[in-house]
């Protein structure tokens, strides 16, 4: 008598990396309301947004190449390397990326990454490299950094000097944000809707992004509710020192059997 749920945040740390840097370029792009990877594909590859994308019909023209832009920008928002991102994409996919965007026949695997990369640092500068700064300059002088939530990392290697230091650096506060927003999402899920309909509603998991559920046929109402209840304002300054209030957008699937069922 139930039916599945899973509402997920959308692009959320894509979302926090924008207004925690303060890069007006990848604010429009989270907030412009157009499919976010292919208005990518289309900022890191220059072509047209409307030949990878129709918006009148939620359908991708171009998949490739907007898979391709997903996978760039998984990477470089956390300041990922030409060597891991062969290693995660693999040799064929870098080999097939070449290909499509009609680089030199002559480029290596690494010049390839390093072209695909460095289309992110030239679309996105004040997250690959204003960011960046921010972090190595403020564990120099303070040896830790508050994050936008209000906790605090103590850093103890030096991101000047460990690549490594800087990655977990540069990720902690979207990852963070992201996490503490999630958890109180699931909170609310669980007061709001959880306890109050026992009989009507099961509550099963938090997943990366996504809070799963069950709803007991007949109860939609529930399912939007989850979606509503994750709907959160954020409020952060910026690298920069300037404020921002964003919700970062949840989507819904529901009314499924099995999870392959949800639509």
């Amino acid at each position: 008598g139930f039916y599945l749920g899973e509402s997920d945040l959308e692009q959320a740390e894509s979302r926090d990396t924008a207004y925690i840097s303060g890069d007006a370029n990848l604010i429009i792009a989270v907030s412009s309301g157009k499919d976010f990877h292919s208005t990518n594909a289309s900022s890191f590859f220059g072509v047209p947004y409307e030949a990878i994308y129709d918006d009148a019909t939620g359908k991708t023209l171009d998949k490739k190449l907007r898979d391709l832009a997903k996978r760039v920008n998984h990477g470089a928002n956390y300041n990922m390397g030409w060597s891991v991102l062969i290693d995660t994409m693999g040799e064929d996919k870098i080999q097939e990326a070449q290909k499509l965007l009609g680089l030199p026949k002559h480029y290596t695997l690494r010049e390839v990454a390093e072209h695909l990369l460095d289309s992110f640092t030239r679309t996105y500068p004040d997250v690959r490299i204003g960011y960046q700064d921010w972090i190595r300059r403020t564990v120099s002088l303070h040896h830790k950094f508050t994050g936008a939530t209000g906790w605090t990392r103590y850093c103890f290697s030096d991101p000047s000097k460990s690549k490594q230091a800087l990655n977990a650096y540069v990720a902690h506060n979207p990852q963070s944000l992201n996490a503490m927003v999630l958890n109180k999402a699931y909170l609310k899920v669980f007061t709001e809707i959880c306890l109050k309909e026992p009989n009507n509603f099961k509550l099963l998991a938090q997943v990366h992004d996504s809070i799963l559920f069950q709803y007991r046929i007949g109860y939609e109402h529930l399912a939007f509710k989850v979606k509503e209840l994750m709907e959160i304002p954020v409020d952060i300054i910026d690298v920069k020192g300037y404020s921002h209030t964003f919700t970062v957008p949840a989507a819904l699937k529901y009314g499924g059997k099995s999870w392959s069922e949800l639509g």
